[in-house]
C-alpha cells in the first residue's frame, strides 16, 4: 500500500511539473510600464488582459502630474471625452505563437490608431510594434514589466 502511495504521489509531482514550468513562460499579459520616446521616462502603465480569446490593453495609471479623472480630448468616437484612466487603448490582438498579431493601438495624446503587433521578448520585457500599413513603416517601444 505505501508503495501505491508513492506511486501516486510521485505521479501527482510529475503531472504539474509542466503547469508549474507554464507559469515561468513568457507572456504578454500583465501590467507594463511604456516610457516616453523624447524623455525616455516612464509614462504611466497599461494593463493587458485576454478577454474572448483577444488580447486588450488598457491604462492603468497615468504619467506623473497628469489628473485621475484626465478626459481624452483627441480620442474618436465613443472615447472622445472619456477618462484616461481605464481606458483601453490597445484591443484585437490574437495569439500568434508567444506573440500577439492582428491588434490596434490608439495613442491617447493624438486620437490616432495604429495596426500593431507585440512581441514577447522575455517575461519582463515586450515589444510593441504600432504601424500604418506596412510594419516596417512603423515603431517599436519597448515596454518593462511592472507586476
Amino acid at each position: 500500500m505505501k508503495y501505491a502511495w508513492g506511486l501516486l504521489a510521485l505521479g501527482l509531482t510529475l503531472s504539474a511539473t509542466p503547469i508549474a514550468l507554464a507559469d515561468d513562460a513568457p507572456t504578454a499579459v500583465g501590467t507594463w510600464q511604456p516610457f516616453d520616446e523624447k524623455t525616455g521616462k516612464p509614462n504611466g502603465a497599461i494593463v493587458t488582459s485576454v478577454r474572448d480569446g483577444k488580447l486588450v490593453g488598457q491604462i492603468a495609471a497615468l504619467r506623473p502630474g497628469s489628473r485621475p479623472d484626465e478626459p481624452c480630448p483627441k480620442c474618436k468616437g465613443a472615447d472622445k471625452g472619456k477618462p484616461l484612466m481605464g481606458l483601453v487603448i490597445m484591443w484585437g490582438f490574437k495569439p500568434d505563437g508567444n506573440n500577439w498579431t492582428g491588434g490596434s493601438i490608439m495613442d491617447p495624446e493624438s486620437g490616432s490608431t495604429y495596426s500593431c503587433s507585440i512581441n514577447v521578448v522575455s517575461k519582463d520585457e515586450i515589444e510593441v510594434r504600432g504601424y500604418v500599413g506596412v510594419s516596417v513603416l512603423g515603431r517599436t517601444q519597448h515596454w518593462k514589466r511592472l507586476h
